[in-house]
């Protein structure tokens, strides 16, 4: 089967798995330096970059704080391992709300996890979500508490992607979430509190929404 290279990472990828049409797949060929192919995840790093640049400028204004109150502050090690971190974890889903098997055995207790939670997401993305492994996160809870959450991991990010955009269909007793770095759940509460803050003062119409994977409060519109 013919193959293209990206320009990015120089990896070798099939011309049917590219999406170029054969016309752009011509082109490509021609070799024309202001023409080039990059992958998936590429291009998907390119759109990253001024989200990366706001995440740097952020941290930066906050060891500038803490640097004014004679706090010790960790170096730029601070901003890459958070980068890799949400890398990481880009491919994970966090799902609520699936109740826990009662079975004895460990491997049978994560094979019924792994049931229910393709039962779950499976309607939720085309094409069907690999699952890889499946995670109860905490300890065992009695039968009286609620089930613990579980992390799934995906073979790839665009899985959970798919089903992230679709959770709005999953019934009110199944929750998914997107696996967030201890950084993005304190950014979200922080959010949050400022969201209730400005709503006790009198503002209307606030809501928090994700722009460009950036948790922003937002003013909505009636029509």
């Amino acid at each position: 089967m013919p193959k293209i290279n990206c320009k990015g990472c120089k990896r070798v990828i099939c011309t049917k798995c590219s999406g170029l049409s054969a016309t752009e797949l011509r082109v490509v060929a021609l070799q024309t330096p202001k023409l080039s192919y990059l992958c998936d995840d590429c291009e998907e790093g390119l759109r990253q970059i001024p989200d990366l640049r706001r995440l740097v400028t952020e941290l930066q204004q906050q060891v500038q704080e803490l640097r004014k109150n004679h706090i010790n502050v960790v170096n730029l090690d601070t901003v890459i391992n958070e980068i890799q971190e949400r890398k990481n974890r880009s491919r994970n889903l966090i799902v609520f709300g699936i109740p826990e098997s009662t079975a004895n055995s460990p491997e049978e207790r994560k094979s019924h996890d792994k049931d229910q939670v393709s039962k779950t997401i499976t309607s939720l993305a085309t094409p069907e979500p690999e699952i890889l492994t499946v995670i109860r996160l905490g300890k065992p809870v009695s039968k009286i508490e609620k089930p613990r959450p579980i992390k799934v991991v995906l073979a790839n990010k665009h899985n959970a992607i798919n089903v992230l955009k679709n959770k709005g269909k999953l019934p009110n007793s199944v929750k998914v979430k997107a696996d967030m770095t201890p950084y993005q759940r304190d950014q979200l509460r922080r959010l949050r509190e400022e969201l209730a803050a400005r709503t006790e003062k009198g503002e209307q119409n606030l809501t928090i929404k994700y722009i460009n994977n950036i948790p922003k409060i937002i003013t909505t519109t009636k029509n």
